[in-house]
């Protein structure tokens, strides 16, 4: 199954200079409960803004660049999504997109699961979440936190 994962401001604000513009460390905490232990998929920008490799998840990243290669156990290179989404869209294994932008795009019409966490406040931002049409997806799960509200949505059959 492929599940998409993201945090956005009221606006659908989700970065700044390709980082996150908050931290929020229970949606942090949230991040690393869901993904742990699954394969997660990410475009080149937003793994080489991480300090490292994330723990205990296979990191697929997805570029153009043919001779991009990480030299990391954990850590995948892909060239074609959507060769990518073809073989996980119905996969038993869930696998979460992460971004950025352009991937969480190229993913809406894929994905068959939502993981927003909802934050409260705006921020300043330059890089927004795609429209989504949410009459596709049905909402199945609400946690409200202090900064922020965490739904799962389903897409509808």
């Amino acid at each position: 199954m492929l599940a998409l994962i993201v945090a956005m401001d009221p606006n659908q604000g989700i970065g700044i200079r390709s980082f996150l513009p908050w931290r929020i460390k229970e949606d942090l905490q949230l991040f690393k409960r869901t993904t742990e232990h699954h394969t997660i998929v990410m475009g080149e920008t937003t793994f080489l803004g991480l300090p490292k490799p994330l723990p205990n998840r296979h990191t697929i990243v997805i570029s153009r660049n043919p001779d991009l290669k990480f030299d990391h156990l954990d850590v995948s290179v892909e060239h074609d999504l959507y060769a990518l989404f073809d073989r996980f869209q119905h996969s038993e294994e869930v696998v979460y997109i992460c971004g950025g932008a352009s991937i969480y795009q190229q993913a809406l019409p894929y994905v068959q699961k939502l993981c927003i966490s909802h934050v409260k406040k705006n921020y300043e931002v330059d890089t927004w979440f795609p429209p989504i049409n949410w009459s596709m997806f049905e909402m199945v799960k609400e946690v409200e936190y202090d900064e922020f509200i965490y739904r799962e949505y389903l897409r509808k059959d």
